[in-house]
């Protein structure tokens, strides 16, 4: 096995792991067909400027997953029209979007999802 499948082999057992860094979340192509991943997923609401320690406003919200662990369900790619399902610290489910291009790591095999939120989710 070569560095890359290594790689890759390993990222999918860590992210695998609900009880280590993996959390598992759903998405949702635009036909609804649903594929659960599990990966890392954050939401910061406050973010602070590094040079000063300046609180700003703003929100960043993203998802990151072994593309391998898609793939074994699908040809499919995610794209801007699909959606993520995730769950909060309390266990409620959110519906969000992906609202730029997928962010592809084609040497380890990750790819990451800026996400938006769902205005009909408040």
């Amino acid at each position: 096995m070569g560095i890359r499948d290594q790689a890759q082999h390993d990222l999918n057992n860590i992210f695998s792991d609900s009880e280590g860094p993996g959390n598992p979340y759903i998405l949702i192509a635009p036909n609804n067909d649903e594929y659960t991943v599990c990966g890392t997923y954050g939401d910061i609401a406050l973010l602070i400027d590094p040079t000063n320690g300046t609180a700003i406003k703003g929100r960043t919200i993203s998802a990151t997953y072994p593309m391998a662990m898609l793939k074994i369900q699908t040809d499919q790619v995610p794209e801007k029209k699909w959606r993520v399902k995730v769950k909060d610290l309390s266990g409620a489910d959110h519906i969000l979007f992906i609202v730029d291009p997928p962010d592809h790591d084609n040497t380890i095999g990750l790819t990451r999802l800026t996400l938006g939120v769902n205005t009909n989710d408040k």
